[in-house]
């Protein structure tokens, strides 16, 4: 299976740390056969319908996002965003 793990900012203004645990998933899901792409979107800062068309454009069958509470809004924007684009897409 081809997928994405996004991380969402969490605060305004928030300084970037390396998303680390994300490597831990990649390391664990690829030997299983999957494909694994990591987007920070701290360091991007993409709109949500950027990332949907980034999201569709390269195929990906299951998205993983990652936030804190204070991205809940993005995070329910993008899922909403992605469903419309494509329902057949695994949100975790």
């Amino acid at each position: 299976m081809k997928l994405i793990l996004i991380r969402c900012a969490e605060r305004a203004n928030n300084k970037s740390n390396i998303p680390w645990h994300y490597g831990f998933y990649k390391d664990i899901l690829e030997p299983l056969g999957h494909s694994v792409d990591i987007l920070d979107n701290i360091l991007y800062n993409h709109s949500t319908s950027e990332l949907v068309d980034i999201i569709i454009k390269n195929g990906y069958e299951m998205v993983g996002i990652g936030g804190f509470g204070s991205a809940y809004r993005y995070i329910k924007e993008l899922t909403i965003e992605l469903k419309k684009a494509n329902n057949k897409i695994i949100i975790v």
